[in-house]
């Protein structure tokens, strides 16, 4: 299979220059941990809330979520060429078949 069967591009060479660019580390992805801003029940899925809280007080290292910003910048300075576009809260997401790690998680969430 291509890399266009796994890489929304609207050529194939645009699919490759991600492939390269991965490959080649020019993109850093930390180890990622997020905290929801919100949980919510809708249809039975879950929709969670992701957002980065900024805050000038604290270095961004320090910011809820700032590992977001980190990857969203990255994506967008490496891919805005190849019409990559900027949004200011890129990760709004639906997850579904969410589980909680235990009742006692789900209980202090509903």
């Amino acid at each position: 299979m291509s890399a266009n069967h796994f890489i929304h591009s609207k050529t194939q060479e645009q699919a490759q220059r991600v492939v390269l660019l991965l490959a080649a580390g020019a993109i850093c992805i930390p180890l990622i941990s997020l905290l929801p801003d919100s949980v919510s029940l809708k249809d039975g899925d879950f929709l969670l809330n992701f957002r980065c809280h900024q805050n000038g007080l604290l270095r961004p290292e320090e910011w809820s979520n700032w590992c977001l910003e980190f990857v969203h910048n990255q994506l967008y300075e490496n891919f805005c060429q190849m019409g990559a576009i900027w949004s200011n809260r890129p990760f709004d997401s639906l997850a579904q078949g969410v589980k909680f790690h235990s009742k006692e998680h789900t209980d202090r969430n509903f």
